[in-house]
């Protein structure tokens, strides 16, 4: 395999390693990282929706309030982006359709904060940028190892 191929798909030759003695260590990590990173991004999506069922008229209120008419329909996109389709992501089931109703979601985040700047200290879109590019990463590479969709045998 060439050194192209061996980098394209997600391991480093160890000719191209600063320290050559950690290829092995690498090497032992390299099956569980991007899954482990699917895991996270999905279920840390949890936390933000999960709340919103418990309080499904202030969100409905609030959705509407920023013109997401009608407000309850937007609630209800927004509870399946972050709850159904981040349970969806962090399994690896239909991980391409997750991911792109996660970065979706999350490319509408950014523009609601666009205004404030970058820092989400104040208000800004850091954080869901960072979101969204954890959704492309899935969005592209799939699933991968570990993933329900590897288990089935198929990938969107």
């Amino acid at each position: 395999m060439s050194t192209r191929q061996e980098t394209r798909q997600g391991t480093t030759p160890d000719s191209n390693l600063m320290i050559k003695s950690l290829a092995p260590v690498y090497a032992a990590a390299e099956p569980y990282v991007l899954p482990l990173f699917r895991v996270i991004t999905g279920l840390w999506l949890l936390p933000h929706g999960l709340p919103k069922i418990g309080n499904f008229g202030g969100t409905a209120e609030f959705l509407g309030g920023l013109g997401y008419q009608p407000g309850w329909f937007w609630t209800l996109v927004v509870i399946l982006t972050e709850v159904v389709f981040g349970l969806m992501l962090a399994a690896g089931f239909l991980t391409r359709l997750a991911a792109l109703f996660i970065f979706i979601h999350m490319l509408n985040i950014i523009a609601f904060h666009w205004g404030n700047g970058f820092s989400w200290g104040d208000g800004g879109w850091e954080y869901p940028g960072m979101w969204a590019a954890a959704a492309l990463v899935f969005l592209v590479r799939g699933g991968g190892n570990l993933s329900v969709d590897r288990a089935m045998g198929r990938e969107l």
